[in-house]
C-alpha cells in the first residue's frame, strides 16, 4: 500500500491508494498502470507556499519521573514548577541564612564551650548515615547481554545467497510464431529466447503450466530433461552458465488466444503470427512480463475480437477525472461476465488525454485494451491538458457502458453544467467529495474550471542560526552559519553592521557571488533546505567591552545560538570580569567567590584574629591571603586555611597526652611544605598560564569560549557582551600580591616558629613510677582563654 500524509493547521488529510484500488473500486488481475495517488492533495506550484514556523531542536534540563504499581484511568500527575523569579528569591534567602551562619560563627568559642561535645557527636552519625546512603547509591556492574540487531546481521551474512541474487539469469531476446494451417488441429506456437546466465541457475518457462505446456524444450538445440515444477506453477529448465538458446514448441490449450507471462521480461520480442495479434508490446520491441496472443476477428461492437462464446462480451469504461496538478484521468475497463475467452477491444480518448503508462498502445487517440482469459480490469493512467472547460461524451454504438468520477483539487473551482435529465447518482466515495454520473449513449457533461488566486504568506523559515564573533588586535571576524528552509527561489535579504566588509558567502558548500550594500547582503536561495556560511571583518578591534555585532536576519528564527570567541583573537588570554546577553549563556562567577572569600576573611579575623587568639593574622590579612588564592580549588584554599587555624589553635593549647601531641606536631610539620606548594601554585598560575575565573552556566568554556542560546529569536540576533582585562593587568596584581606574600610570611616567620616550638618539638612516653614511690604531682592546667 501507498499511504500520502499531509500536515496542515487544519489537521491531517490522509488517502491511502492501494494496490488495484481506486476512487472506491478494487480490480484484479495484471494492471497496465502504477499505483495511483490522488492528485487532488498536491499544492499549486504558483501558489506562495508556506515553509511555516521553526521548531527548537534542543532542550534545557530533563527530569524523569516513574511510579511503580497499577495505574487506572482516573490517576493524574500535577506538577509544580517554580518560574526563575522564585529560583532568584530562593538564592537570595540562602545567601541570607548564610550571613546568619557567619554570624553566629563570629562566636565560635562561646558556642563550643557549651555545646561542642554534642555536635561533635551528632556530626559523627550524620557523616556515618551519608557514607551509608552514598555506597548504597553507587553504581552496580551490569552484565552486557548480545544485541540483537548485531545477531540477526551476523545471521544474514551467513546465510546470504549467491552475489547475483535475483540477477542471476536474464532474457535478452525472444522470438514468438503462431501458425495455423490445419483446421483440425489448435494452432501451433514456437518460443525462441535467447538467456544469459551468470552462473548455473533455473530459467522459467513462459507459461504459466495451466495455461501452455511446451511439448518440445531445447536449450543449444538439444534436449532438455532437467525440469521441475515450481510452487508457483512454472515449469523450469536448468541453465549453465554462459549465453544459451532456448527453443519451446507446442499447441495453444484455447484455439482464440493464449497468455504467456514470463518470469522476467525479455529486453526485446519479435512476433510473427498472421491472423493473431500480440498484446503487451510496444512500438520500440520492449514488453511486459505478460504478453496476450489473440485471434483477430471482426464483429460487432467497434473493434472488440469475439470469443468462442456466443454472446458478446460486455465491458465497463470508469474514466476518473482526478483534477490536481498536474490534471489526471485514470481509466478503469471492468469486463463483465463469465472469463475465459480473450477480448481486444479499442477504447478511445478523451479530448487532450495524454497515456504516460508505458505498456498500454495507443494508435489514432484510442487505447488498445486486450485481455487475456484471466484477467478482470485492466487500467491506464493519463495527463489531461488544463482548460476553462472539460466537455464529456458518451459514445453510442459501442459494447460498454461510461462511468465518471470527478476530484476536484482545493485549488480548483469546478463547477458541472449537466444536460437535461443527467445529473450525479452520488456525491461522496471514500470519504471525498467525488460526485459521479453514469451517462446514456450520446450524453454529454460539461465542466466550468476556474483557478482562484492564491493566499501570500511566509516562504523562508530559519531552523538554525549560529553568529561567531572573533575580536581580535586589530579588527575583528565574524561568521553567520544559517540553516535555511525555503519554498520560492529568489534572493533573501539580511543585514550585518554598516561598517561590516564582506569576505565571502558560500550556499551548500559552494561559494557564491554577492556584494553588501550599507549592510545589506542579498542571498541568493533557491527552493528547499540550504546551508548558507556569511563571513565579514569590522573595524572593531578587542576592548574591555565586547559586543557580538547587530545582525538582522530578515525572519524569525530558532535554535539561534551567538559565540564570542576570545581564545581566538591571538592576543593571550583575557581577564573576564563579567557577561550579559540571554539568561541561557555563561556567567563569571569569580567576583562573588571573591566576595564569598572576603566574608569568610572578616569571619575568621574575628574569631581567630589579634583581639581574640594573639596571633598576628588580623582581617586585612587574611582577606589579602584568600583573594590571592581564590583562583585555586576549594580543597587547596581549605588546606592552607585548615592548617593556619590548627597552628593558632597550637599556640594558644597543647594536648596533655604525648602521643596526640605528637600527632598533631608531625601533621603541623608534614603540612608545611604542602601549604607551601599551594601557595606557589597560585603564585605561577597567576604569572604563568590562565587561572580559574569560574565561568558557569550554560555555554561555559574554560578557554573563553563563550555561547549564549535561544530556543527562538526575533529577527535581530540577541547581542551578548563581555567585561574584560588584558592578561597583564592580572598578572601585575598577582606580582604584587606575591611581593605582599614574601613579605607577611617573613614578618611572621618568628611567630610560626614560636608556635611549632611551644611545649617542645616532640614529647617521650612517661616512664612508670618505681613500686612505693608517691605518685607525681599533675601540673594544673592552664586556665581557659576567655
Amino acid at each position: 500500500d501507498l499511504a500520502i500524509e499531509r500536515g496542515g493547521s487544519d489537521g491531517d488529510v490522509r488517502n491511502q491508494a492501494a494496490s488495484g484500488e481506486f476512487f472506491g473500486r478494487k480490480s484484479g488481475g495484471k494492471k497496465l498502470a502504477s499505483k495511483s495517488t490522488y492528485q487532488t492533495l498536491q499544492q499549486d506550484p504558483t501558489a506562495v507556499v508556506q515553509t511555516g514556523p521553526g521548531v527548537p531542536t534542543w532542550s534545557g534540563r530533563t527530569v524523569s519521573l516513574s511510579w511503580s504499581g497499577r495505574v487506572s484511568a482516573d490517576h493524574t500527575v500535577r506538577l509544580w514548577v517554580l518560574p526563575p523569579s522564585v529560583t532568584r528569591l530562593a538564592i537570595l534567602l540562602k545567601l541570607a541564612l548564610l550571613a546568619v551562619l557567619a554570624l553566629l560563627v563570629a562566636d565560635a568559642p562561646t558556642l563550643w564551650r557549651r555545646h561542642g561535645r554534642r555536635w561533635w557527636q551528632q556530626g559523627l552519625g550524620l557523616a556515618a548515615v551519608l557514607a551509608v546512603v552514598g555506597a548504597a547509591g553507587l553504581p552496580h556492574p551490569a552484565a552486557a547481554a548480545p544485541d540483537a540487531a548485531l545477531l540477526a546481521e551476523l545471521e544474514a551474512r551467513l546465510t546470504a545467497g549467491p552475489s547475483c541474487e535475483d540477477d542471476c539469469v536474464s532474457t535478452s531476446r525472444a522470438w514468438v510464431r503462431v501458425e495455423d494451417t490445419r483446421d483440425d488441429l489448435p494452432p501451433r506456437v514456437q518460443v525462441r529466447a535467447e538467456v544469459h546466465a551468470v552462473e548455473g541457475h533455473a530459467w522459467a518457462i513462459p507459461g504459466p503450466a495451466s495455461s501452455w505446456r511446451p511439448e518440445s524444450i531445447r536449450v543449444d538445440g538439444v534436449e532438455a530433461y532437467a525440469l521441475r515444477r515450481g510452487p508457483d506453477g512454472f515449469l523450469y529448465v536448468r541453465v549453465p552458465p554462459g549465453v544459451h538458446s532456448i527453443q519451446l514448441d507446442g499447441r495453444l490449450a484455447d484455439r482464440d488466444g493464449l497468455t504467456l507471462q514470463f518470469e522476467e521480461a525479455p529486453h526485446h520480442v519479435r512476433f510473427d503470427g498472421p491472423g493473431f495479434r500480440l498484446g503487451g508490446q510496444r512500438r520500440d520491441g520492449t514488453v511486459d512480463d505478460t504478453l496476450q496472443i489473440t485471434r483477430l476477428q471482426q464483429g460487432a461492437g467497434g473493434g472488440v475480437a469475439r470469443g468462442s462464446d456466443n454472446l458478446s462480451p460486455w465491458v465497463t469504461v470508469q474514466r476518473n477525472l482526478d483534477l490536481g496538478v498536474p490534471w489526471r484521468v485514470t481509466t478503469v475497463v471492468e469486463r463483465s461476465g463469465p472469463l475465459g475467452a480473450p477480448l481486444t477491444l479499442e477504447v478511445p480518448l478523451l479530448a487532450g488525454e495524454a497515456v504516460t503508462d508505458a505498456g498500454l498502445e495507443v494508435r489514432d487517440q484510442k487505447a488498445l485494451v486486450t485481455f487475456d482469459g484471466t484477467e478482470q480490469t485492466v487500467r491506464w493512467t493519463g495527463t489531461l491538458a488544463e482548460t476553462a472547460q472539460l466537455t464529456l461524451v458518451a459514445p453510442t454504438g459501442v459494447p460498454w457502458t461510461e462511468e465518471w468520477v470527478l476530484a476536484c483539487s482545493p485549488i480548483f473551482s469546478c463547477t458541472p453544467t449537466p444536460s437535461e435529465g443527467l445529473a450525479p447518482i452520488g456525491h461522496v466515495v471514500d470519504g471525498m467529495w467525488q460526485p459521479t454520473w453514469r451517462p446514456w449513449p450520446d450524453e454529454r457533461l460539461e465542466l466550468a474550471i476556474e483557478r482562484p488566486a492564491s493566499v501570500a504568506g511566509q516562504t523562508v523559515t530559519i531552523d538554525h542560526a549560529e553568529l561567531r564573533h572573533v575580536p581580535r588586535a586589530r579588527e575583528s571576524e565574524s561568521r553567520l552559519l544559517l540553516t535555511v528552509r525555503t519554498s520560492q527561489g529568489g534572493p533573501h535579504r539580511i543585514t550585518l553592521p554598516p561598517e561590516a566588509e564582506l569576505l565571502g558567502v558560500d550556499i551548500d558548500g559552494r561559494p557564491v557571488p554577492a556584494r553588501i550594500d550599507a549592510g545589506a547582503v542579498d542571498l541568493p536561495l533557491q527552493p528547499g533546505t540550504h546551508t548558507v556560511e556569511v563571513r565579514w571583518s569590522e573595524p572593531q578591534p578587542i576592548s574591555i567591552w565586547t559586543q557580538a555585532p547587530a545582525v538582522d536576519l530578515g525572519v524569525p528564527s530558532v535554535n539561534a545560538k551567538v559565540v564570542i570567541a576570545l581564545d581566538e583573537s591571538g592576543s593571550g588570554w583575557r581577564w573576564l570580569l563579567a557577561t550579559w546577553g540571554p539568561p541561557y549563556g555563561p556567567k563569571v562567577l569569580h567576583l562573588a567567590w571573591v566576595v564569598l572569600l572576603l566574608a569568610l576573611a572578616a569571619v575568621l579575623g574575628r574569631v581567630f584574629g589579634p583581639r581574640s587568639t594573639g596571633a598576628p593574622l588580623p582581617t586585612s590579612t587574611w582577606g589579602l591571603l584568600l583573594v590571592g588564592l581564590s583562583t585555586l580549588p576549594v580543597e587547596a584554599v581549605g588546606i592552607v586555611v585548615a592548617w593556619v587555624l590548627v597552628l593558632v589553635v597550637r599556640s594558644r593549647r597543647q594536648p596533655a597526652h604525648w602521643g596526640v601531641y605528637n600527632l598533631l606536631q608531625l601533621a603541623l610539620l608534614g603540612g608545611v611544605p604542602i601549604v607551601g606548594a599551594c601557595l606557589l601554585w597560585a603564585i605561577v598560575a597567576g604569572l604563568e598560564g590562565q587561572p580559574d575565573l569560574v565561568v558557569a552556566g550554560a555555554g561555559a568554556h574554560p578557554s573563553m569560549h563563550l555561547t549564549w542560546a535561544l530556543d527562538r529569536s526575533p529577527p535581530q540576533l540577541a547581542r551578548p557582551g563581555v567585561l574584560s582585562l588584558p592578561s597583564g593587568i592580572w598578572r601585575g596584581l598577582v606580582l604584587a600580591w606575591s611581593l605582599w606574600l614574601v613579605t607577611a610570611l617573613a614578618r611572621r616567620a618568628g611567630w610560626v616558629w614560636t608556635s611549632l616550638s611551644a611545649g617542645g618539638w616532640l614529647r617521650s612516653a612517661p616512664r612508670p613510677a618505681p613500686p612505693g614511690a608517691p605518685p607525681a604531682p599533675s601540673s594544673p592546667a592552664p586556665p581557659d582563654d576567655p
